[in-house]
């Protein structure tokens, strides 16, 4: 009897085992790796699900990048698509490399002066206004981005107490004029902007420093006269071409940013030397 209930329970214990391996197989997960996308296979003994998902290098799964859900059962099946993936932009909440990424636009506004307290011009309020397409190039590293912008400049100078400009001998000069006037000095350029920018991964604060290479397609001064007339004077004798130096900081589609211009604002020997240099508020879409 004793060796009856001893062969017994080793039989029991075996098919226990045996039931409760089966049971832990069925419900264990597939994962399948694709590149940049893993499948994870889920067969129960109620349905079978299967779930495409975008992930990083490293195999973690990025948040809110669920590509398909299916769940079959009796039959039946319920199948979910959460984005179109046929164009996969990259973000900055992977890992890096990104390459390529881009934005729609963004404007700016800020304050114009120039470097020389005492030059009439950018003495009172001037400004300038600019629009550009903006992106990443390439994530060097965890915090630090190539970006790009491109776009334009628009600025405008004001010259106030009876003061305008013009071309005497070649060089363009502030002179005084009767009564009461004001000159308005206007200049549009074509930029581009290559800038070093820290933002790490997922954060939304971006603070960067970049050259700015500027190309001037028109400039023009304008002066409104006490008796109405209107004068322009054309050949200003801008630099065409100007390098500036800036630096900004960025909140998620916010930012304050500063340029100076290391160039002249006109060219050598054909007017004031000035540099201008600017404060002003950004917003990106």
């Amino acid at each position: 009897m004793k060796h009856f209930c001893l062969i017994f329970g080793i039989l029991l214990s075996s098919v226990v085992a045996s039931y409760a391996k089966s049971m832990s197989s069925a419900v264990c997960d597939t994962v399948i790796r694709v590149g940049e996308k893993t499948i994870t296979i889920t067969d129960s003994e109620d349905d079978f699900e299967v779930i495409v998902e975008e992930t990083m290098p490293s195999g973690n799964k990025i948040e809110n990048e669920k590509i398909f859900r299916g769940v079959y059962r009796n039959g039946r099946s319920i199948e979910q698509r959460y984005r179109n993936t046929l164009i996969n932009r990259p973000n900055r909440d992977k890992e890096m490399p990104v390459w390529g990424t881009y934005g729609f636009g963004s404007f700016e506004w800020g304050e114009l002066k120039v470097d020389d307290s005492h030059s009439d011009i950018g003495r009172s309020h001037s400004y300038r206004g600019s629009t550009q397409f903006f992106g990443d190039i390439y994530r060097l590293n965890k915090y630090l981005v190539l970006t790009y912008a491109l776009g334009w400049d628009a600025d405008i100078y004001r010259i106030t107490d009876s003061k305008t400009l013009k071309n005497i001998d070649g060089v363009t000069t502030v002179v005084d004029v009767p009564g009461r006037a004001e000159c308005t000095l206007t200049a549009a350029y074509l930029k581009a902007m290559p800038a070093l920018a820290f933002n790490g991964v997922g954060s939304n604060l971006t603070v960067y420093i970049a050259p700015v290479l500027r190309a001037k397609v028109y400039s023009a001064a304008t002066t409104d006269g006490p008796d109405g007339r209107l004068e322009k004077l054309r050949r200003v004798n801008l630099n065409t071409f100007s390098v500036e130096a800036r630096a900004g900081i960025n909140y998620r589609n916010a930012g304050l940013f500063f340029t100076y211009s290391l160039t002249p604002l006109f060219r050598s020997g054909k007017g004031p030397k000035l540099h201008p240099y600017t404060f002003g508020l950004s917003l990106s879409l």
